[in-house]
C-alpha cells in the first residue's frame, strides 16, 4: 500500500496498464474491475477533486492514475515499535527452542521409562538424550522473522505512472463529540444541516435537478469556514448554497482531548423542481 499526501489517501495499487484501460467520456474503463479510472496526475485541487470523484461514484469507489511524485512509499516502523516486534520474536523463539528441547529429553529411547524415586518431592527421568545444536537457533530465526516483518520499501519513480484504488484517509482522527447544530426544529447533527440548507435555499425556475457536493470546516469558535463546493450542479445553484452556508451559526464545536477542535464536512445538497400544487 502507498501513500498519497497530497490527497490524503492511501492507494492500492493495480496491475492493469493505461493503455489498456479503454477511453471513455468520464475517463477510461477498466474491463477488469468494471470501474471509471480516472486521472489524478495534473490535480490542481487534489482533496477536492478525490472528493468530487468519490461523491460521483455509484458506490463510493474510487480508482486513479497519479503521477509518481504524488506518491510516497510506506512509513518505516518507529524505533520503539522495531524494539517491541524484535522483543516479541525473541520471546517467541525462546519459547519454542525450550519446548523443542524438553521434547527431546521426554522421547529419549522407547525402551526406558522414566522411574520414581522414594522422595515424592523429587523425580528423576532416566532416559537417552540428544547433544542440542550448538548453533544459536533463536536469534537466526528471530532476525529470520524481523526481516520478514519490515515493511517492504516499494521504489517509486517520480516520471513513472500508477494505477489503482484509493482507500481510506492516512489519518482517521477520533473526536469525542462532532458540531451540534442548535437551531430549533432541526437535528443536530448532518441530516439537520442538511434540512436546514434545502428549507432555506430559494428555488429559481432555472435550478436543475441534481446534488451539489459541498465541503466546509466547523472551526473552534463555531463557525463556517473553508467552504468549497466539490461537485456543481449549476453556477446559480452552487452560488445559492455558499449563500445559505454562509449564513448558517448556531454550532457548537466539536471536541476532541477536552479542547474545541475544527472539524470538516461533506454533504450533498439536493436540487429537486417543487411539484405544483393542484387547486
Amino acid at each position: 500500500m502507498l501513500l498519497l499526501p497530497p490527497f490524503h489517501a492511501r492507494l492500492l495499487p493495480c496491475s492493469e496498464g493505461w493503455a489498456a484501460i479503454k477511453p471513455t467520456a468520464q475517463g477510461r474503463h477498466c474491463a477488469r474491475c468494471q470501474r471509471v479510472v480516472q486521472d489524478f496526475t495534473q490535480s490542481q485541487n487534489p482533496a477536492a477533486d478525490l472528493a468530487a470523484a468519490r461523491a460521483a461514484a455509484p458506490d463510493g469507489r474510487v480508482c486513479g492514475r497519479f503521477a509518481g511524485a504524488q506518491v510516497q512509499g510506506p512509513p518505516p516502523l518507529t524505533r520503539r515499535l522495531r524494539w517491541f516486534v524484535v522483543a516479541l520474536v525473541l520471546v517467541v523463539a525462546q519459547g519454542l527452542s525450550a519446548r523443542e528441547a524438553l521434547a527431546q529429553v521426554r522421547q529419549g529411547a522407547p525402551h526406558h521409562k522414566a522411574k520414581a524415586v522414594k522422595t515424592v518431592e523429587r523425580v528423576e527421568l532416566l532416559g537417552d538424550t540428544e547433544e542440542l545444536p550448538k548453533e544459536n537457533m533463536s536469534a537466526k530465526t528471530a532476525q529470520a522473522d524481523l526481516e520478514e516483518l519490515k515493511p517492504k520499501q516499494i521504489p517509486v519513480d517520480k516520471q513513472t505512472y500508477l494505477i489503482g484504488e484509493v482507500t481510506e484517509p492516512v489519518s482517521i482522527t477520533r473526536y469525542e463529540q462532532m458540531p451540534s447544530f442548535q437551531k430549533k426544529g432541526f437535528n443536530s447533527g448532518s441530516s439537520g444541516i442538511v434540512d436546514y440548507i434545502q428549507r432555506n435555499i430559494k428555488y429559481q425556475p432555472d435550478f436543475p435537478d441534481g446534488k451539489v457536493f459541498v465541503t466546509f470546516t466547523i472551526d473552534t469558535a463555531g463557525f463556517v469556514q473553508k467552504l468549497i463546493v466539490v461537485k456543481g450542479l449549476s453556477p446559480t445553484a452552487d452560488a445559492e448554497v455558499i449563500r445559505v452556508i454562509k449564513a448558517m451559526d448556531g454550532f457548537t464545536p466539536g471536541m476532541s482531548g477536552g479542547r474545541p477542535v475544527a472539524i470538516p464536512y461533506t454533504l450533498p445538497i439536493t436540487f429537486k423542481k417543487p411539484t405544483p400544487s393542484t387547486p
